[in-house]
This record gives C-alpha cells, structure tokens and sequence, in this order.
C-alpha cells in the first residue's frame, strides 16, 4: 500500500468526522489538501502528531505540510475552512418583512406589510442546541416592542445545517407614538413565532441565519369616550399573523 493511498484514506476519515466534535487546527497539506483536527506534538523532528477526533491520532511526515492553521475551540469547520460557531455565548441581529394580516372585531382584514428589526443574545448548551432572549422592535397600527425568549436546535449538528427556531414572547404595545386621541388605549399581548432556516459558514467572525416563519402577535386597543350622559366604550382584539423572512447574522 503506498503512502499517496494512505494519505487520501485519512483524509476521508479526517473529514468524515467533521461536526461529530470541535475541531481546532487546520492542516494544510501541499497538494490542496488538508487535515482538520488538534495538533499534539512532533515525533522525532519528522512526524506531526494529530488527534483527528474519538481517540484517534494519526503521524502525518511534515515533508508534507504546507502549513498550520490553529483554529479557535468553539468552532466546527468544514474542509474549506469555513467555520460556524458551536459552543458558549453568541450574540444575532437580524432584520425581517412581515406580511401581516389583521384578524379582529372591527377591521378589514387588509394585508399590511411591514419590517421587523431584532437583537438576541444566546448561548450553546449543546453544540447542536442553543437558548437565549432577545427584543425587537415592529410597526403595525403602531409600534411593538416584543420581549421574547427563544431556543434553536441544529440538525444534523454540521457546518452547513438547517435547523428548527421558536421564540415566544410578549409584546408591548407602545402608546401615544401616532398621536392617538386622549381616551384611547392600547394593549400588546403574546407573541410567539416558529420558523425553519439554515445557517450558512463563512471564514470570519460571523455567520449567516435565514429563517422562514409564521410570527403570531395579539394586540387589544380599548376606545372609551365619555359624554355627558353616557360613556362610550369598545374594545378590539387584534391578532397579526404574520408570514415572516429574516435574514440574520452572527457574532
């Protein structure tokens, strides 16, 4: 068996392994190949000692290494040195449209399309699981500020994944910003927003998230005008349902 054979069955294990653990250093071989693993140590001044992942080492001569890359622990990589973030805190800001029909007492039920604006802080439990809380601001009749918590799971736990997002949350509603009438209220209500997306590796410190959705957000405005003999008061309960795209990044 000849030493090109066994190079090439290693590398197909190397990167076989890929996002099954955290890989750290990438291995550039001449030839445009590379291994992806921890660099150890070197054997004798002539071998480089790799742990490819599970217990596994390989000694690969260094008359064959073009180069190191040391990675960052934390990161998943894929075979082209693009790298996604799988462990500790992460911070997403993102931006979404929301084409948002009304469905109340009193409305016509027209089809509103509007533009949501996100930040969220999170953290990885599990390199394939990830919770945190976040704010938002959205525009329907009026400004909503929805406060919400939210939990993704990514799989297949890889480089390239799709991966299932819910947040639920509360949204606020903010009062007086479009001149409303003196006894007017308004009131936000729950909001809650499943989606499905993929996030996407790139070779610096960010990453790409897009997701599509439907965002539910119930919303009550209270109209209370007093006379002189008698007082006047509706109420409208209002629910925006809402198919959202978003498009978010990573840091």
């Amino acid at each position: 068996m000849n030493r090109t054979y066994i190079i090439g069955m290693l590398l197909l294990f190397s990167i076989g392994l890929q996002g099954q653990r955290l890989h750290t250093d990438h291995v550039h071989l001449w030839g445009d190949n590379m291994l992806i693993g921890k660099v150890i140590d070197t054997i004798d001044n002539s071998l480089l000692r790799i742990d490819i992942g599970r217990d596994n080492f390989i000694a690969v001569p260094l008359s064959l290494i073009d180069r190191i890359d040391k990675g960052v622990e934390g990161r998943l990589y894929n075979k082209k040195g693009r790298f996604v973030k799988s462990k500790g805190f992460f911070f997403e800001s993102s931006i979404a449209t929301l084409a948002a029909r009304p469905f109340g007492n009193f409305n016509d039920e027209e089809l509103r399309v509007n533009v949501s604006i996100q930040a969220s802080l999170n953290y990885f439990v599990k390199p394939y699981l990830s919770v945190g809380g976040g704010i938002s601001a959205e525009l329907y009749n009026e400004l909503m500020v929805p406060v919400f918590a939210q939990s993704r799971i990514f799989l297949p736990n890889k480089v390239l994944s799709p991966y299932f997002n819910l947040q639920i949350g509360y949204g606020i509603a903010a009062q007086k910003v479009f001149d409303r009438e003196e006894f007017d209220e308004s009131h936000g209500g729950l909001m809650w927003y499943p989606s499905i997306g993929v996030r996407l590796p790139t070779k610096r410190n960010t990453e790409v998230h897009f997701d599509m959705g439907y965002k539910i957000q119930h919303l009550t405005y209270k109209y209370d005008y007093p006379d002189d003999w008698w007082t006047l008061l509706e109420q409208e309960r209002i629910r925006y349902k809402s198919f959202a795209i978003k498009l978010g990044l990573v840091f």
